[in-house]
């Protein structure tokens, strides 16, 4: 099998392969961001109340900044089981301290900026996933 056959059909394999990484991109809706520090999910739940809705695709940060995102995501029948990724983009391109908090159910590590944005992820109420740079 000659070499350029050989890197074709590998890129091909590669692109088919993409296609099925993920089974469906689920926008979230109806975010709701709290700016403070706050140890756990109970300690915000009393502050709820002045949580303002977020936009996808809004900025926010800031040095030494704390938020907290809100949501609740409905999946389709069939996904219970499913394993699910949240997709956060930060504002690599825009040259400031923000974050994009961007689509649910995507893969990628990329566009994560400089400023090195830190992230502790609940579901459910439990801890399940620091994510920074390095921890994605």
């Amino acid at each position: 099998m000659n070499t350029l056959f050989r890197n074709d059909r590998i890129r091909r394999i590669l692109m088919d392969l993409k296609a099925l990484q993920i089974k469906a991109a689920i926008p979230v809706e109806n975010i709701r961001m709290l700016s403070g520090r706050f140890d756990s999910p109970d300690a915000a739940e009393p502050f709820l109340s002045q949580a303002q809705p977020y936009p996808i695709h809004g900025q926010w940060g800031g040095r030494n900044a704390y938020f907290w995102f809100f949501a609740t995501v409905h999946l389709p029948d069939g996904f219970e089981k499913e394993q699910l990724l949240l997709r956060v983009s930060t504002a690599a391109g825009q040259k400031r301290d923000t974050a994009l908090l961007s689509t649910f159910v995507s893969a990628g590590s990329h566009n994560w900026d400089l400023m090195n944005p830190q992230f502790m992820v609940f579901v459910n109420d439990r801890l399940r996933q620091g994510m920074d740079t390095n921890h994605t």
